[in-house]
């Protein structure tokens, strides 16, 4: 059985200087480390508006390689289509 949880995190703080928000992670989730722990896959999105992509985060997969691996590729949104398109060769394993 497969479980999709949905959370937003809290509010994020701009570091003093920065122009913007820096993009979310597992542990900005209200709860802290309990939903990180928990999960066996952590995938965070953030909505960039300034740039125009939004990024996917694979954070944390507990079974590696058999699951996967952590690593975030950049996707662009088509208003045309209405479907995010990945941009090639932006895939970054971390």
């Amino acid at each position: 059985m497969t479980v999709f949880l949905v959370a937003h995190p809290t509010k994020l703080t701009r570091p003093p200087g920065a122009m913007k928000e820096p993009a979310p992670g597992l542990y900005d989730i209200a709860g802290l480390s309990h939903w990180r722990n928990k999960a066996d896959a952590g995938l965070v999105v953030y909505r960039d508006f300034e740039e125009g992509h939004t990024l996917v985060n694979a954070a944390k997969i507990r079974r590696q390689p058999i699951c996967g691996t952590p690593g975030s590729v950049k996707f662009y949104f088509l208003p045309v289509d209405r479907r995010f398109t990945a941009d090639a060769g932006s895939y970054v394993r971390a």
